[in-house]
């Protein structure tokens, strides 16, 4: 694994975005903001919409401790001359390159956002909030790895990383749910990470928590969720009620009220040239609830896949993985939402 400029990746990943899905704006617009970033990047992702008629596509990156992203950013920031494409999470950047503070000790990855709105200037990013010190471990080693943070420890490293971002922390009620939702985990349960919106005009902060698919009902109606069981089964009946974990994505409005919308992320299978069994249900299902078009989903299906070449950056040969992920959002009017996450990884390889 290591770091590579995010331009570098884009050259390389370009011509496998289906043109179904992004459109010559919206790779002028990847293109420039790819121009704007330093080079610490292990990989991340292409957020698309799967209804027909929507252009815009986001940018997700992600920057580790163990692929050298969190040194490349150190010496970017060393140099004094933060990137304007950072600037506004500065503080918060700092801190994380900080030997002994506490964002560097608990928070192992970083991941920012940029919404590039059509005709709209250089964004600010969402930055993500990790909530989980062992997140690595789990991702390349041993899942059961690391002890769970208290609840009160996760709503003050909340509480410190919003600070850092925004000028202040959120709302006490805010953070007292965040508390709430890590104290009711169930067991092999795990927050996974946190987000406010102040750039999109939202006072709200966003929660992501890792659960075991047989517990996510009983956790929603502990926290305090507010959606309706229409909502849930809409979801459910989607993404199947399979072993395993569910991410599941909550919303915070400022008084602590848990809104009714409800987030899952569905992972297709990473192997298959073409939809098995259940994953082509799925499709289906989406298709048939008019959360997406066929055209539009099979061609964020055909992502799927990997190369193996040469960065300008990287004396090693690079392999870019490409994988597929949909977040589907059940809305309090009942609508379903979907979006295709477009994701790439890269990492040295001998040959």
């Amino acid at each position: 694994m290591a770091a590579f400029p995010f331009q570098e990746q884009w050259f390389a990943l370009e011509p496998f975005l289906p043109a179904e899905l992004v459109s010559e704006g919206a790779r002028r617009r990847l293109l420039q903001q790819a121009g704007q970033l330093p080079s610490l990047w292990q990989g991340g992702a292409f957020e698309c919409r799967l209804e027909s008629g929507l252009e815009r596509v986001d940018v997700l990156l992600c920057a580790t401790r163990e692929t050298g992203g969190q040194d490349a950013l150190r010496e970017v920031l060393a140099s004094g001359e933060c990137p304007p494409a950072l600037r506004s999470c500065q503080a918060y950047l700092e801190a994380w390159c900080r030997p002994g503070s506490r964002v560097e000790r608990e928070v192992p990855l970083l991941w920012l956002e940029y919404d590039l709105h059509p005709g709209r200037a250089t964004p600010a990013p969402l930055v993500f909030l990790g909530l989980d010190p062992h997140q690595l471990e789990r991702m390349y080693g041993d899942a059961a790895q690391g002890q769970r943070p208290s609840a009160s420890e996760i709503s003050g490293l909340a509480r410190d990383g919003f600070t850092l971002l925004n000028g202040q922390a959120p709302e006490e009620a805010q953070l007292a749910v965040l508390e709430r939702c890590a104290a009711l985990l169930p067991p092999g349960g795990r927050m996974h990470h946190s987000v406010t919106m102040p750039h999109r005009g939202s006072p709200n902060v966003r929660l992501g928590a890792l659960l075991p698919g047989n517990r996510v009902d009983a956790w929603l109606r502990e926290v305090g969720w507010t959606g309706s069981a229409g909502q849930l089964e809409s979801l459910w009946a989607v993404v199947g009620r399979t072993p395993g974990i569910r991410h599941v994505q909550l919303e915070v409005e400022p008084e602590g009220r848990l809104r009714p919308t409800l987030a899952f992320d569905y992972y297709f299978d990473d192997a298959l040239p073409q939809l098995a069994g259940e994953e082509a249900r799925v499709l289906s299902e989406l298709v048939r609830r008019g959360a997406c078009s066929k055209g539009r989903a099979e061609a964020a299906l055909r992502w799927r896949g990997g190369e193996t070449g040469s960065l300008p950056s990287s004396e090693w040969r690079v392999r870019l993985e490409r994988t597929v992920f949909f977040k589907l959002t059940a809305h309090e009017d009942g609508r379903l939402e979907a979006k295709a996450y477009l994701c790439f990884d890269g990492h040295r390889v001998l040959f």
